[in-house]
């Protein structure tokens, strides 16, 4: 059996069909539902029908993904170390590959059982938005999806002083409409959005660089001057690809 990183095999799967997330308990505690365990154990069949043994299981800290690997050994798979991350909980697909190459060096065929944020959704949006259009489901250049970012826009304000299931709801919506303006203009949507991400942490690494030159930080400051720091840091180009 080889131990080289390169020959081992990945299996990555998402924890099964949990309860809905707005029931009320923490979400790293939600437990999967019947039809989920089912599910899991299904795949624990799948994966004892083709032979392949887990050596090692990296798995979230989560109940959902705890209670996935044992439906999958009670599936038929056969039982495997399983190490517990708390890395894994929600984490972005970066992080996902950090834990997994600090994997046993004599685990053949690794396991992580993770979550979907660990998968590109702005990307899938991005695709899905474009299967649509290629059949004519789509809004009329991106001036009818710029359009549809305003409409769902206003729904969102409509339900944000109740929040709760009705923002999620129409919070998706909003994201997903952005996401077909995005593609409207050419623009990769998760590209644009891990940029984002990185040119908000440079600048605010920047107000945070700046008020400790005084000795002070962040909480000891007020919103007015931290907004002149980040206005700074956007006009020197902090965070910007050269």
């Amino acid at each position: 059996m080889t131990t080289a990183a390169e020959d081992r095999v990945l299996v990555l799967l998402r924890h099964a069909q949990a309860e809905d997330p707005f029931s009320g308990g923490p979400d790293i505690a939600r437990e999967l539902t019947e039809g989920g365990v089912a599910d899991a154990e299904a795949a624990g069949r799948w994966l004892h029908d083709l032979g392949i043994g887990i050596d090692e299981v990296l798995c979230s800290a989560s109940v959902r993904t705890q209670q996935t690997a044992e439906a999958i050994w009670a599936g038929g798979c056969s039982e495997a170390d399983v190490r517990i991350d708390k890395r894994l909980y929600n984490a972005s697909a970066e992080a996902i590959l950090d834990v997994i190459r600090e994997a046993d060096e004599d685990a053949n065929v690794v396991m992580v059982i993770a979550h979907a944020p660990g998968l590109p959704a702005l990307a899938r949006a991005q695709k899905l938005g474009d299967k649509a259009g290629r059949v004519g489901f789509d809004w009329g250049g991106w001036q009818g999806s710029m359009a549809k970012v305003r409409e769902e826009v206003d729904e969102v304000a409509e339900v944000a002083p109740t929040a709760g299931p009705a923002a999620h709801h129409e919070i998706g919506d909003l994201l997903f409409a952005v996401v077909n303006l995005a593609r409207k203009l050419g623009v990769d949507a998760e590209s644009a959005l891990h940029d984002a991400s990185r040119r908000f942490t440079r600048r605010f690494e920047y107000i945070e660089d700046r008020l400790g030159e005084a000795g002070r930080r962040p909480a000891d400051s007020n919103l007015e001057e931290m907004d002149a720091l980040w206005n700074a840091a956007k006009a020197a180009g902090v965070g910007v690809r050269r």
